[in-house]
């Protein structure tokens, strides 16, 4: 997901962190017996946020669609920024939604369009689970994925017709796993 940032994201996410480094501030005391400034920390940091899988649905009876999608919670006082930059992914991709490229849908979505395009999303999203399979590799470092120009693995598995994407993991730094997004036959 890649996503621009603007200078307004940029000072709210540099607020957020000047918030947090004075929650964090240890009454420090310099030699003279002056408070210590807390450290100006100009990087930008992303609020913390929990990622859970929900059960999610549409419609009644017949014209009912269900699929599982991913929840993302996070403290209200970063809600605005966070969904905000997830909105911007979402416009700002330019590929289309298709059964291979899925986007970020907001829980709001029904207050802003009609039922026909929440049920279009909902479905294109168990069109994209069941026809994707998800195969996870061990013991392999990051330069012997990436390689050389043409050299890596990622490009040679690329290169697989069934093959969608490789996505890195918590774990791909100490154990060297991936996943590959395969196309299921």
């Amino acid at each position: 997901m890649k996503v621009e940032l603007s200078p307004e994201d940029i000072i709210t996410l540099q607020k957020t962190n000047d918030e947090t480094a004075l929650h964090n501030h240890n009454n420090k005391r310099k030699p003279d017996g002056q408070p210590k400034e807390p450290e100006q920390d100009k990087s930008i940091t992303f609020p913390a946020f929990d990622l859970s899988t929900k059960r999610i649905g549409f419609g009644n009876g017949t014209n009912r669609v269900t699929t599982a999608a991913y929840e993302v919670k996070f403290h209200p006082a970063h809600s605005t920024i966070l969904k905000s930059l997830l909105i911007k992914s979402l416009v700002l991709d330019p590929l289309p939604t298709s059964d291979t490229n899925i986007h970020f849908i907001p829980n709001s979505l029904i207050q802003s369009t009609d039922a026909t395009t929440v049920k279009n999303q909902l479905t294109q999203q168990n069109r994209f689970l069941a026809q994707t399979g998800i195969i996870p590799i061990f013991n392999i470092n990051e330069e012997s994925m990436n390689g050389s120009t043409n050299n890596g693995i990622k490009t040679r598995l690329l290169a697989i017709p069934s093959v969608i994407g490789i996505e890195p993991t918590c774990l791909t730094e100490t154990t060297g796993k991936w996943l590959v997004l395969v196309k299921k036959a």
